[in-house]
């Protein structure tokens, strides 16, 4: 999958209130859940080394860089 497809999908503000409501209806207790997933680069220390040796890795295993 390609990286940015990959941060697309998995960002965004996120919640169960289809799931939620289904539940409640059926007189089921299940909690409310809201999420809010960002993109954290600039919190990960390194972030470029690790993302080479990522790459050296993939290439060394014959599996083609990302």
């Amino acid at each position: 999958m390609n990286v940015e497809r990959f941060v697309k999908l998995m960002t965004g503000h996120f919640d169960n209130k289809e799931q939620f409501t289904e539940m409640k209806e059926a007189g089921k207790i299940f909690p409310y859940a809201q999420h809010v997933n960002t993109v954290c680069n600039d919190k990960i220390k390194n972030l470029k080394s690790l993302h080479q040796l990522y790459i050296r890795k993939k290439m060394v295993s014959g599996k083609g860089a990302v």
